[in-house]
């Protein structure tokens, strides 16, 4: 069992231990004594469970950041090599880039 599952019912037990050894040395009253222990078991108990659930979510969340950062997303790609001929065919003088103004496209449109 791992410590986070046996977290509500340590809280319970050292809680009610030191409400007894408390009780017994300031001569409490032993209905007082119980009433005071059944609240502290329901109290502890919600904040322990409340607690380990906490600790679960971060811990999942842990192990999903840490299982994404593992991963390596690597994007392999093969280009086939070409010769000088074709690389010349494919490197046209219509195909160059060209430096237009803005201004000249719009009046080259509205006529």
């Amino acid at each position: 069992m791992n410590i986070v599952e046996i977290l509500p019912i340590i809280l319970v037990i050292i809680g009610l231990l030191i409400n007894i050894i408390f009780g017994l040395v300031y001569k409490t009253d032993f209905i007082i004594l119980m009433i005071k222990s059944i609240v502290l078991i329901i109290g502890l108990s919600a904040c322990g469970i409340s607690v380990s659930n906490v600790i679960k979510e971060n811990s999942n969340k842990r192990r999903k950041d840490e299982n994404v950062k593992k991963q390596s997303f690597v994007f392999e790609a093969h280009i086939p090599s070409i010769t000088q001929a074709e690389y010349k065919s494919l490197n046209d003088d219509e195909e160059e880039f060209q430096e237009i103004n803005p201004a000249a496209l719009y009046k080259k449109n509205t006529v």
